[in-house]
């Protein structure tokens, strides 16, 4: 992992984390229970809590540190409830250039990226603080996304930042904390990174009370026997081919504009007897879909999917619909729109950052 974008943490860093969230947890306006107030939250609860958001900030700002030469300080201070209502900042909210302290010239939020995620972006009301208190900031704007991973052979329970830490900590030689990764093989890594003019711009506003539409068909597999028919409650409803737009609904059979796409190749609409705006695809050639909110998917011969728009909220707890505006990239077009250079690669925005902060 000798790559530029990535930050090996050591024991400072690990101490500057316990600290901040210690600090947080005497702070005395500070509830102690989780945000779902499902039960009362100690130390140990608000150091899984905060910690791993505190130390992505950390690393992210190491990194832009060495590419810049200069040091970028994050924000350890404790603020009230009240103040935290109050206060919108940045996460690197100072620079030190060449011994003296000064403002950053850039807007930087930092935000958790995971290996599963489907969605980046920020909150809409996020944008609307930035853009009403810091509009002389809005085009120099960044979202930078980061990893925390373990460069060792640990299992998922071994691996946990608070062991690492006390394990580099105990002196006591009738207690062991072994088990656990070492500092030194915690990392940070850098995925993603791009301005905030570039989520307004290409990215789309999933609206409060719409749903979180899926980001990938669903594979079909029941679709012919063995005998080349179509199983019973399939039917044909017409080929396609050439260029053309075509749309999937939801289930239920509402349009939405995510549902729209590009179409270029061969394949057959197939619809279900059982559910009225329940379609098939079946590709009869090297077939693509694409639409500016899901980016470009390719399929070969014989495959077939599911095509409809579903809910990722259908079945859980609640509505099924969203509570809050967000403004997103699905990975898949942020892709594109990286690999067709509408949106600079993470690596070039990264050094673009650590050149004018």
């Amino acid at each position: 992992m000798s790559d530029e974008l990535t930050y090996s943490f050591t024991s400072d860093d690990i101490k500057e984390v316990i600290d901040f969230c210690k600090n947080y947890h005497l702070e005395e306006t500070k509830r102690s229970t989780g945000r779902t107030g499902s039960g009362p939250r100690g130390f140990g609860g608000e150091i899984d809590a905060f910690g791993p958001g505190k130390l992505n900030e950390i690393g992210i700002s190491k990194i832009i540190s060495k590419i810049s030469n200069k040091e970028c300080l994050v924000d350890n201070e404790i603020y009230s409830n009240y103040q935290v209502g109050q206060n919108v900042k940045p996460d690197i909210i100072k620079i030190n250039d060449n011994e003296k302290l000064r403002d950053p010239k850039l807007y930087i939020e930092i935000k958790p990226f995971f290996q599963n995620d489907e969605w980046l972006g920020m909150r809409a009301d996020q944008i609307e603080s930035i853009e009403r208190i810091h509009s002389n900031k809005l085009d120099d704007t960044y979202l930078i996304f980061g990893e925390i991973l373990y460069d060792d052979e640990k299992n998922q329970k071994q691996r946990d930042f608070l062991g690492a830490f006390l394990k580099s900590v105990m002196l006591d030689n009738n207690y062991s904390f072994n088990e656990f990764s070492n500092i030194t093989d915690i990392k940070c890594k850098i995925h993603y990174a791009f301005s905030l003019n570039n989520l307004k711009a290409l990215g789309h506003l999933y609206p409060k009370g719409g749903i979180i539409p899926q980001t990938t068909f669903k594979i079909a597999k029941q679709i012919f026997n063995k005998s080349g028919n179509m199983w019973k409650g399939k039917r044909k409803i017409k080929n396609l081919e050439g260029e053309k737009n075509i749309q999937a609904y939801t289930i239920d059979g509402t349009e939405l504009d995510c549902g729209n796409f590009k179409f270029k190749g061969e394949a057959l609409l197939i619809g279900d007897d059982n559910k009225e705006y329940k379609n098939y695809l079946y590709f009869n050639k090297h077939t693509t879909l694409e639409n500016e909110y899901f980016g470009c998917f390719d399929f070969k011969k014989g495959d077939a999917i599911f095509f409809n728009i579903f809910n990722k909220l259908e079945g859980l707890q609640g509505s099924g619909l969203k509570n809050i505006d967000d403004w997103w990239f699905t990975i898949n077009r942020l892709n594109q729109l990286i690999k067709e250079e509408k949106i600079d690669n993470t690596k070039k925005t990264i050094n673009k950052i650590a050149e004018q902060i």
